[in-house]
Protein backbone atom coordinates (compact mmCIF):
# COMPACT_ATOMS: atom_id res chain seq x y z
CA UNK A 1 0.00 0.00 0.00
CA UNK A 2 1.85 3.39 -0.77
CA UNK A 3 1.83 6.24 1.63
CA UNK A 4 -0.69 8.19 -0.34
CA UNK A 5 -3.15 5.31 0.04
CA UNK A 6 -2.51 4.95 3.69
CA UNK A 7 -2.83 8.52 4.43
CA UNK A 8 -6.36 8.70 2.63
CA UNK A 9 -7.75 5.91 4.48
CA UNK A 10 -6.79 7.62 7.64
CA UNK A 11 -8.71 10.16 6.36
CA UNK A 12 -11.71 8.82 6.16
CA UNK A 13 -11.54 6.41 9.49
CA UNK A 14 -10.88 10.25 11.38
CA UNK A 15 -13.68 11.30 9.77
CA UNK A 16 -15.97 8.30 9.90
CA UNK A 17 -15.31 8.55 13.82
CA UNK A 18 -16.37 12.22 14.01
CA UNK A 19 -19.69 11.98 12.27
CA UNK A 20 -20.30 9.06 14.50
CA UNK A 21 -19.55 10.89 17.29
CA UNK A 22 -21.50 13.87 16.33
CA UNK A 23 -24.40 11.89 15.83
CA UNK A 24 -24.45 10.18 18.85
CA UNK A 25 -24.84 13.45 20.21
CA UNK A 26 -28.02 14.57 18.02
CA UNK A 27 -29.72 11.34 18.76
CA UNK A 28 -28.70 11.75 23.11
CA UNK A 29 -30.27 14.83 22.41
CA UNK A 30 -33.72 14.45 20.39
CA UNK A 31 -35.56 12.75 23.24
CA UNK A 32 -33.95 15.57 26.10
CA UNK A 33 -35.53 18.57 23.97
CA UNK A 34 -38.88 17.47 23.54
CA UNK A 35 -39.48 16.40 27.23
CA UNK A 36 -37.81 20.11 28.14
CA UNK A 37 -40.46 22.41 25.97
CA UNK A 38 -43.97 20.86 27.30
CA UNK A 39 -47.03 22.02 24.61
CA UNK A 40 -49.23 24.28 26.91
CA UNK A 41 -52.67 24.18 25.12
CA UNK A 42 -55.74 25.60 27.35
CA UNK A 43 -59.34 25.13 26.21
CA UNK A 44 -62.62 27.25 27.68
CA UNK A 45 -66.08 26.28 27.20
CA UNK A 46 -68.48 29.33 27.50
CA UNK A 47 -72.39 28.97 28.09
CA UNK A 48 -74.22 31.03 25.48
CA UNK A 49 -77.78 29.75 26.29
CA UNK A 50 -80.19 32.68 26.51
CA UNK A 51 -80.36 32.90 30.41
CA UNK A 52 -76.31 34.58 30.30
CA UNK A 53 -77.53 37.40 28.50
CA UNK A 54 -77.14 39.13 31.75
CA UNK A 55 -73.70 38.83 32.82
CA UNK A 56 -72.50 37.77 28.74
CA UNK A 57 -70.39 41.03 28.87
CA UNK A 58 -68.83 40.02 32.42
CA UNK A 59 -68.37 36.36 31.74
CA UNK A 60 -66.19 37.39 27.83
CA UNK A 61 -64.37 39.86 29.80
CA UNK A 62 -63.59 37.25 32.36
CA UNK A 63 -62.06 35.02 29.75
CA UNK A 64 -60.10 38.04 28.03
CA UNK A 65 -58.64 39.14 31.43
CA UNK A 66 -57.16 34.58 31.90
CA UNK A 67 -55.93 35.05 28.69
CA UNK A 68 -54.11 38.34 29.12
CA UNK A 69 -52.78 37.39 32.88
CA UNK A 70 -51.05 33.63 31.06
CA UNK A 71 -49.31 36.66 28.31
CA UNK A 72 -47.96 38.18 31.33
CA UNK A 73 -46.21 35.00 32.43
CA UNK A 74 -42.74 33.66 31.52
CA UNK A 75 -44.01 30.47 32.46
CA UNK A 76 -47.41 30.57 30.31
CA UNK A 77 -46.84 33.19 27.18
CA UNK A 78 -46.31 30.21 25.09
CA UNK A 79 -49.63 29.27 26.04
CA UNK A 80 -52.13 28.41 23.21
CA UNK A 81 -55.86 28.75 23.92
CA UNK A 82 -59.03 27.12 22.05
CA UNK A 83 -62.37 28.96 23.07
CA UNK A 84 -65.50 27.33 22.41
CA UNK A 85 -69.14 29.00 22.88
CA UNK A 86 -72.09 26.84 22.78
CA UNK A 87 -75.91 26.44 22.79
CA UNK A 88 -78.86 24.68 21.24
CA UNK A 89 -78.43 26.42 17.89
CA UNK A 90 -74.82 25.45 17.71
CA UNK A 91 -70.70 24.68 18.94
CA UNK A 92 -68.99 27.64 17.75
CA UNK A 93 -64.82 27.96 18.28
CA UNK A 94 -64.26 31.45 18.27
CA UNK A 95 -60.22 31.06 19.24
CA UNK A 96 -58.51 27.74 18.21
CA UNK A 97 -54.91 27.15 19.09
CA UNK A 98 -54.50 31.04 19.20
CA UNK A 99 -51.06 32.08 20.71
CA UNK A 100 -52.06 34.05 24.28
CA UNK A 101 -49.44 36.93 23.21
CA UNK A 102 -51.57 37.01 20.02
CA UNK A 103 -55.38 36.45 20.94
CA UNK A 104 -57.59 39.20 20.21
CA UNK A 105 -59.80 39.78 22.75
CA UNK A 106 -63.76 38.63 22.55
CA UNK A 107 -66.51 40.49 22.57
CA UNK A 108 -70.43 40.44 21.82
CA UNK A 109 -70.21 41.06 18.20
CA UNK A 110 -69.03 37.34 17.91
CA UNK A 111 -71.25 35.74 19.87
CA UNK A 112 -74.66 36.52 21.80
CA UNK A 113 -76.48 34.19 24.06
CA UNK A 114 -79.26 32.25 22.71
CA UNK A 115 -80.68 29.25 23.12
CA UNK A 116 -80.85 26.34 25.42
CA UNK A 117 -77.79 24.44 27.47
CA UNK A 118 -76.52 21.31 25.74
CA UNK A 119 -73.90 21.22 27.98
CA UNK A 120 -73.21 16.85 27.63
CA UNK A 121 -72.97 17.51 23.85
CA UNK A 122 -70.34 20.69 24.30
CA UNK A 123 -68.33 18.78 27.25
CA UNK A 124 -67.76 15.83 24.63
CA UNK A 125 -67.21 18.10 21.47
CA UNK A 126 -64.48 20.55 23.44
CA UNK A 127 -62.57 17.43 24.99
CA UNK A 128 -62.57 15.84 21.06
CA UNK A 129 -60.95 19.37 20.07
CA UNK A 130 -58.28 18.89 23.09
CA UNK A 131 -57.29 15.48 22.29
CA UNK A 132 -56.95 16.09 18.56
CA UNK A 133 -54.23 18.68 19.75
CA UNK A 134 -53.12 16.84 22.48
CA UNK A 135 -50.92 19.05 24.44
CA UNK A 136 -48.61 18.36 27.23
CA UNK A 137 -50.19 20.84 29.86
CA UNK A 138 -53.79 22.06 29.55
CA UNK A 139 -56.37 23.12 31.57
CA UNK A 140 -59.96 23.24 30.31
CA UNK A 141 -62.46 25.66 31.93
CA UNK A 142 -66.18 25.15 31.45
CA UNK A 143 -68.24 28.36 32.13
CA UNK A 144 -72.33 27.54 32.53
CA UNK A 145 -75.05 29.13 34.44
CA UNK A 146 -76.94 26.57 34.55
CA UNK A 147 -78.01 22.63 34.39
CA UNK A 148 -77.67 20.55 31.25
CA UNK A 149 -81.32 20.35 29.22
CA UNK A 150 -80.38 19.97 25.51
CA UNK A 151 -78.16 17.79 24.81
CA UNK A 152 -79.35 15.06 21.76
CA UNK A 153 -76.03 13.20 21.68
CA UNK A 154 -73.92 12.85 24.45
CA UNK A 155 -75.41 11.95 28.02
CA UNK A 156 -73.99 12.68 31.66
CA UNK A 157 -71.84 9.59 31.51
CA UNK A 158 -70.26 9.64 28.18
CA UNK A 159 -69.00 13.30 28.75
CA UNK A 160 -68.00 12.37 32.56
CA UNK A 161 -65.81 9.31 30.60
CA UNK A 162 -64.44 12.25 28.38
CA UNK A 163 -63.13 14.61 30.90
CA UNK A 164 -61.90 11.41 33.16
CA UNK A 165 -59.35 10.74 29.89
CA UNK A 166 -58.25 14.54 30.05
CA UNK A 167 -57.68 13.90 34.08
CA UNK A 168 -56.15 10.87 33.27
CA UNK A 169 -53.29 12.73 31.02
CA UNK A 170 -52.98 15.18 34.16
CA UNK A 171 -55.05 18.06 32.54
CA UNK A 172 -56.71 20.25 34.87
CA UNK A 173 -60.54 20.50 34.64
CA UNK A 174 -62.19 23.44 36.13
CA UNK A 175 -65.92 24.41 36.40
CA UNK A 176 -67.13 27.70 37.18
CA UNK A 177 -70.53 28.64 37.58
CA UNK A 178 -71.54 32.26 36.99
CA UNK A 179 -74.62 32.91 39.53
CA UNK A 180 -75.31 29.68 39.71
CA UNK A 181 -74.63 26.38 42.23
CA UNK A 182 -72.40 24.13 40.19
CA UNK A 183 -71.18 21.94 42.98
CA UNK A 184 -73.72 18.78 42.10
CA UNK A 185 -72.80 19.18 38.04
CA UNK A 186 -69.73 18.83 38.53
CA UNK A 187 -69.37 16.41 40.98
CA UNK A 188 -71.49 14.50 38.27
CA UNK A 189 -69.02 15.14 35.82
CA UNK A 190 -66.23 13.78 38.34
CA UNK A 191 -64.77 17.00 39.31
CA UNK A 192 -63.27 17.52 42.13
CA UNK A 193 -65.22 20.07 44.57
CA UNK A 194 -61.72 22.23 44.65
CA UNK A 195 -61.55 22.61 40.83
CA UNK A 196 -65.28 23.42 41.00
CA UNK A 197 -66.98 26.69 41.96
CA UNK A 198 -70.09 29.00 42.21
CA UNK A 199 -68.97 32.84 41.31
CA UNK A 200 -71.42 35.88 41.65
CA UNK A 201 -71.12 37.46 37.93
CA UNK A 202 -69.60 40.60 39.27
CA UNK A 203 -66.34 38.72 40.43
CA UNK A 204 -66.00 36.44 37.41
CA UNK A 205 -62.95 39.04 36.58
CA UNK A 206 -61.43 38.21 39.90
CA UNK A 207 -61.90 34.12 39.59
CA UNK A 208 -60.33 34.27 36.21
CA UNK A 209 -57.04 36.40 37.10
CA UNK A 210 -56.99 33.82 40.39
CA UNK A 211 -57.71 30.98 38.08
CA UNK A 212 -54.73 32.15 35.48
CA UNK A 213 -52.17 32.53 38.59
CA UNK A 214 -52.86 28.62 39.80
CA UNK A 215 -52.66 27.63 36.03
CA UNK A 216 -49.01 29.58 36.03
CA UNK A 217 -48.44 27.64 39.14
CA UNK A 218 -49.20 24.28 37.32
CA UNK A 219 -46.76 25.07 33.87
CA UNK A 220 -44.22 26.01 36.31
CA UNK A 221 -44.03 23.10 39.22
CA UNK A 222 -47.39 20.82 37.73
CA UNK A 223 -49.27 21.32 40.80
CA UNK A 224 -52.92 20.87 40.94
CA UNK A 225 -55.03 23.53 40.47
CA UNK A 226 -57.75 24.14 43.23
CA UNK A 227 -59.91 26.94 44.81
CA UNK A 228 -59.26 27.28 48.66
CA UNK A 229 -62.12 27.92 51.05
CA UNK A 230 -61.43 31.41 50.94
CA UNK A 231 -61.11 31.76 46.94
CA UNK A 232 -64.88 30.39 47.28
CA UNK A 233 -65.95 32.96 49.89
CA UNK A 234 -64.44 35.65 48.07
CA UNK A 235 -66.22 34.88 44.49
CA UNK A 236 -69.52 34.86 46.16
CA UNK A 237 -69.77 38.13 47.36
CA UNK A 238 -72.06 40.93 46.03
CA UNK A 239 -69.81 43.83 46.90
CA UNK A 240 -66.33 43.28 45.41
CA UNK A 241 -65.56 45.78 42.68
CA UNK A 242 -64.58 44.41 39.37
CA UNK A 243 -60.96 44.80 38.68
Amino acid sequence: MSALQEKLNKIVDEATEKLKKVALELVQALPAASEAVPILHDFILLDRSGSMVNKWIEALTSINVYVQELAKKEETKGTKITIAVFDSQGFDVVRNGVSVLECNPITDNEAYPRGMTPLYDSVVKLVALAEKKNPTNSCIVVMTDGLENASREASKETAKISLDRCRAKTWQVIFLGADFNNMQQGLDLGNMAGQTMSVNSVNLNQTMRGTASMRTKYAASGQSMSYSSKDKEEALKTNNWQK
